[in-house]
């Protein structure tokens, strides 16, 4: 059975860190104690039914470099250590 449970966080024209995990907190509707780190936001993931859908990547890489990097290779850590959770990036 496939999974069919989509969430999408838009990062086009992201300027910064925060702004990136207040998108992601409201695209994932993450409860109000996410600790807004790469850490945390694996442990919410981990365990999740979603398929993630990053759009605008190539925004947050021109605003965050070596930290979007880190965003998009935790993202397919997760992917492969999941179950159930997967993530397009676009």
């Amino acid at each position: 059975m496939g999974n069919t449970n989509y969430k999408m966080v838009d990062l086009t024209g992201i300027k910064d860190r925060a702004e990136l995990f207040d998108r992601i907190e409201d695209g994932l509707d993450l409860p109000v104690y996410f600790g807004k780190n790469l850490d945390a936001l694996h442990d919410m993931l981990a365990y999740s039914d979603i398929t993630l859908i990053i759009i605008g990547f190539a925004d947050a890489k021109e605003a965050l470099g070596s930290y979007a990097e880190a965003l998009a290779g935790m993202l397919i850590d997760t992917e492969a250590e999941s179950k159930n959770f997967k993530v397009i990036i676009r």
